[in-house]
């Protein structure tokens, strides 16, 4: 007679036991695809929006600091601005026909002061060490996760607009008459450098919003395709306990039924 061994039983079980490892692997790391093994077609998908979230996150990065070097540089000429406003007031109280010369001079050697003080200005304002009103450059920020996502930044030279401050002289009752269109030309190119980086600024912005609002989504996307349900996770568990706790209960009774049979037959 031939005694029935306990096969299926075992085979039953070790199933179950390796499920259960991978519950509790799965509850401990909180992720439901943690190896291509789990889910081979998720991961794939999983690892795609990983890095497309990460490019975001970093074109995030560089959209705050476009927002940033642009803020300094239009700081940077509103100082100018500030001090050629004062430049534009002492040459109007310059044509005060009660002031002597000796106080023309005073209000010249402001003028001088204030011119530089503009010059330091532009020598100053840097971003990253490197100058931001002194050289004419382009500035590519790359604001996406393909090729081509950039939006470039036009800076200028602005010594060259300011070169006319050199000619103010506030002594020279001649000159005097000009010295306010000239004035108010270079203050006009300021104010319109200032008004061109104030709108790059709100680009840069508006790509930022959009960057923070497609990272967010493209993260809640992959969360639901990678993190464990807890819920699901933890009746699973409880159910594979049972199952497990069945499967050893038949296999000993399995086991116990062999013995009787065997010590009949002895």
């Amino acid at each position: 007679m031939r005694i029935e061994n306990t096969g299926n039983t075992q085979s039953l079980l070790q199933q179950i036991q390796e499920r259960q490892n991978d519950q509790m692997r799965q509850l401990a790391s909180g992720k439901r695809v943690e190896r291509a093994s789990d889910d081979a077609a998720a991961m794939q998908i999983i690892e795609r929006l990983t890095a497309e979230s990460e490019a975001y996150q970093r074109s995030l990065g560089n959209a705050y600091d476009g927002m940033s070097m642009l803020a300094v540089a239009e700081g940077g000429l509103e100082n100018v601005n500030d001090d050629l406003t004062r430049m534009r007031e002492l040459t109007i109280q310059a044509g005060n026909g009660a002031l002597s010369d000796a106080d023309r001079g005073a209000l010249q050697g402001e003028i001088e002061a204030l011119r530089d003080n503009i010059y330091q200005t532009m020598e100053r304002t840097e971003f990253g060490g490197q100058s931001l009103l002194t050289n004419n450059e382009s500035r590519d920020f790359m604001v996406g996760s393909q090729g081509g996502d950039n939006i470039s930044v036009e800076l200028r030279d602005m010594r060259e607009t300011l070169s006319g401050l050199d000619n103010i002289d506030l002594t020279d009752p001649e000159a005097r008459g000009n010295l306010l269109d000239e004035l108010d030309a270079v203050q006009e190119q300021v104010t319109e450098q200032r008004a061109t980086f104030g709108a790059q600024e709100n680009a840069f912005r508006s790509a930022a919003e959009n960057l923070m609002t497609t990272g967010i989504n493209m993260q809640e996307s992959r969360s639901r395709m990678e993190d464990l349900d807890y819920a699901m996770a933890t009746a699973n568990n409880i159910q594979n306990q049972i199952l497990q706790n069945a499967s050893i209960s038949m296999q000993g009774q399995a086991n116990a039924q062999n013995q009787q049979v065997l010590s009949l037959l002895g």
